[in-house]
C-alpha cells in the first residue's frame, strides 16, 4: 500500500526522503566548555562542539551564556545540575 496521493501524501514525502549528512567543518563549529567541580574540587571538564552552520542563534546564545558575554551578565557560573 503506498500513499501516494491524497492528504497524508506529504508524509510519504517527509519521511521517505533520504538525506545525506556531512559533518560540519573545523570553521562551521564553535567549542564552549563547563568546568565540573565537586565540593569545591575540580572533577573534569565538559566541552560542547557548537554547530554554528546549523542554528546560528542558538549557538550564539549558549555561548554567550557559557562565557558571561551578555548585556544582563547571565552565566551557567555556579549552576548546579
Amino acid at each position: 500500500w503506498k500513499m501516494s496521493s491524497g492528504p497524508r501524501s506529504w508524509f510519504n514525502r517527509f519521511f521517505n526522503k533520504a538525506e545525506a549528512t556531512t559533518s560540519p567543518t573545523k570553521s562551521d563549529s564553535s567549542h564552549v566548555f563547563f568546568d565540573i567541580t565537586k565540593d569545591g574540587k575540580g572533577v573534569g571538564q565538559m566541552e560542547f562542539e557548537l554547530y554554528n552552520n546549523e542554528c546560528p542563534k542558538t549557538c550564539e546564545n549558549f555561548r554567550r551564556l557559557c562565557t558571561g558575554d551578555n548585556q544582563a551578565n547571565y552565566t551557567y557560573k555556579g549552576s548546579i545540575f
